[in-house]
């Protein structure tokens, strides 16, 4: 049995209320990265929230590459090309600002240890 133009509308209107859903979830997940990454100085915080809106602005662009490689419309291999490439450099780019997130509870976190440290050593 051959799809019919009918058939795919019928199919992408079950999909939308999914694709909502999950762009709600990665929205939730990212404020749950950000809240988990939160170090109470102000200074830290504000470069937290900087990177958090780069990330943000970049997820948008990461779901508008991936809705052009996803419309069965768009058959322009050039097009298609370049959503690909974006995607990736969009991806690239979030994960590096996730790591880059993680730094300063890192640094705060391996700045006591160190001092724990250097008790330790200079007690004896």
């Amino acid at each position: 049995m051959e799809a019919d133009l009918k058939d795919y509308q019928t199919l992408r209107a079950e999909r939308q209320p999914k694709e909502a859903e999950k762009h709600r979830l990665r929205i939730v997940a990212q404020q749950a990265v950000r809240a988990e990454h939160l170090t109470g100085n102000e200074h830290w915080d504000a470069y937290l929230s900087f990177l958090q809106a780069a990330i943000d602005k970049t997820t948008n662009l990461l779901n508008a590459h991936g809705s052009i490689l996803l419309d069965p419309q768009i058959v322009d291999q050039d097009e298609m090309l370049k959503a690909k490439i974006g995607r990736c450099e969009a991806q690239a780019a979030i994960t590096a600002w996730e790591t880059a997130m993680s730094l300063p509870g890192e640094l705060m976190k391996n700045g006591e240890i160190a001092k724990e440290r250097l008790d330790e050593i200079g007690s004896d």
